[in-house]
């Protein structure tokens, strides 16, 4: 039972704050313009200013939660790892770089995983921009 505790516990920990700070609608980003084929024919102002909107429209839904906890699942799998493998020695520092570098393959999940569902919602506000 210690076992799922060392995964579980980061787990829960992580998500409540997360859950918070998204009803408050202080979200995770991870992807930018530059991610976005679409706006390059804007000027920065413009393609941040459809970005934000963009997502907005997107925000209405829970699916911009699943990146967020594609990131906490991931830092919850760099505890269970660490604990599990007796690297409990370790000091804070080595234990914060070893959780990172396993939480990367999520990271770079959660920004894919963003990417395609902002895809549609940025095609929808460069269309309704093209009609106004």
């Amino acid at each position: 039972m210690k076992q799922i505790d060392t995964f579980l516990v980061p787990l829960l920990v992580l998500s409540v704050p997360l859950a918070i700070l998204w009803m408050l609608n202080l979200r995770l980003r991870f992807s930018g313009r530059r991610d976005f084929p679409d706006l390059k024919g804007f000027s920065g102002e413009v393609q941040s200013s459809i970005l934000t909107e963009a997502r907005e429209s997107a925000g209405k839904s829970w699916k911009p939660f699943v990146p967020s906890m594609f990131f906490v699942l991931g830092l919850s799998l760099g505890s269970f790892f660490i604990n599990s493998a007796e690297l409990k020695h370790l000091r804070w520092f080595e234990s914060i770089t070893l959780a990172l570098i396993i939480n990367l393959p999520t990271i770079v999940i959660a920004r894919k995983v963003e990417i395609q569902f902002l895809k549609p919602f940025i095609r929808e506000v460069l269309h309704a921009r093209k009609r106004r």
